[in-house]
């Protein structure tokens, strides 16, 4: 599976150290892993390994090395565990990122404590494990609204990226994985995470901005700047609305994500 990985057209790799491996083949895995990352570190933009929540703290500095783009560390319910994880990561010579995943009602309750921690450069929302917790439906995106903007809101207050979305194990149909992904993307998540090559081509769709939305982005800001340097902070353009500098950050936004 590692073999093809970075050929999926995926913009990062994430090795699965948690579910995709039994505890008695971890410490192998581990190693293999390791050896992976180093020679396949110009393959991919980015590659992260998923721990155990429970991985000794010895097993997680023997990842870190050369290629290592970040941790993602799965069922953390503290900003205390979260703390830890990332005081170890900060503390090597390379300092990868530390990606959290929120899939806990507990986690949910701390996740603004967690988003602040010092070293974490993103969220993730795990919805599958915390569906079963909450007894909520996976696919009911109306249920799932208020528990993905606490995690954007946590997000954007710690001056994080926008978060990552969850998985789902369902690869059989593009037109619905590209649709779910297209209100992820309008609920603030910025990317999300496939288990499956089939997967890539529709979320890359849905998140990535039109050349239509890029457009009118860039006109925006044109528009912007131009009564900027007539002594204009806010104007109309030609459809008739107001351009203002919150408008101006929203078409940065749209930009930044292309």
């Amino acid at each position: 599976m590692l073999a093809k990985a970075t050929e999926r057209g995926a913009d990062a790799v994430i090795v699965d150290l948690e579910d995709a491996v039994a505890p008695s083949a971890r410490a192998a895995a581990l190693e293999g892993v390791r050896d992976w990352t180093r020679k396949h570190r110009a393959a991919a933009p980015e590659i992260w390994v998923r721990i155990p929540g429970a991985a000794p703290i010895d097993e997680i500095s023997r990842l870190v090395g050369p290629g290592l783009s970040g941790v993602v560390f799965p069922k953390a319910n503290t900003a205390s565990e979260v703390s830890m994880i990332a005081q170890v990561l900060s503390s090597t010579t390379d300092r990868p990122g530390l990606i959290v995943i929120i899939e806990t009602a507990q986690a949910l309750q701390n996740v603004d404590e967690v988003a602040g921690v010092p070293g974490v450069s993103r969220l993730m929302s795990g919805e599958a494990d915390m569906a079963a917790q909450l007894g909520l439906a996976p696919d009911d995106e109306n249920a799932w609204a208020p528990i993905r903007s606490r995690i954007v809101v946590a997000s954007a207050a710690a001056h994080l990226p926008g978060p990552i979305g969850p998985v789902n194990p369902d690869f059989s149909d593009p037109d619905a994985l590209r649709y779910e992904s297209q209100v992820l993307r309008r609920q603030g998540f910025r990317s999300r995470a496939a288990i499956h090559p089939a997967q890539v081509a529709p979320y890359t769709d849905a998140f990535t901005p039109s050349e239509e939305e890029l457009l009118a982005a860039t006109e925006i800001i044109a528009l912007y700047e131009a009564a900027l340097a007539d002594g204009r902070g806010a104007i109309v353009d030609d459809a008739g609305n107001m351009v203002d500098e919150a408008v101006v950050k929203i078409a940065q936004r749209r930009l930044a994500d292309s």
